[in-house]
């Protein structure tokens, strides 16, 4: 009994690993995608604050100050990951969960917020 309880203990670990999350289905390697990621965060973080200090306070400017904290907010937790790891810290699974479920929130918030300044940019 005790050897199918270890064995039903390992499964179920497994199960819970990030090994399953790293098979997701993506292009290329999710080491890649995430670092493509942070790119975009960073380019669209980075056009937020140059609009902020450079142009006068709008409902516009205000509604993309918003959607720059949205985002922020989706991609803490893959952030914070990113941060442990760079600093070879200790991570525990339940981090790297957290991580890899932020992936797809912290997608759709960039993706809006390019998609605003974009729209900002061109005047529309």
């Amino acid at each position: 009994m005790k050897r199918y309880l270890i064995c039903f203990l390992v499964l179920s670990l497994y199960n819970c690993s990030t090994l399953n999350y790293l098979s997701l289905p993506m292009q290329g390697s999710l080491e890649a995608h995430v670092e493509t990621l942070f790119r975009r965060q960073n380019q669209a973080s980075g056009q937020v604050m140059m609009l902020l200090l450079e142009e006068h306070s709008t409902s516009k400017l205000d509604q993309l100050e918003n959607a720059e904290q949205l985002m922020l907010s989706a991609c803490k937790p893959l952030n914070e990951y990113a941060v442990l790891e760079r600093d070879n810290q200790k991570i525990s699974l339940l981090q790297k969960r957290y991580a890899l479920d932020s992936i797809n929130p912290c997608e759709i918030q960039t993706k809006k917020l390019e998609i605003m300044l974009k729209n900002y940019l061109s005047g529309d």
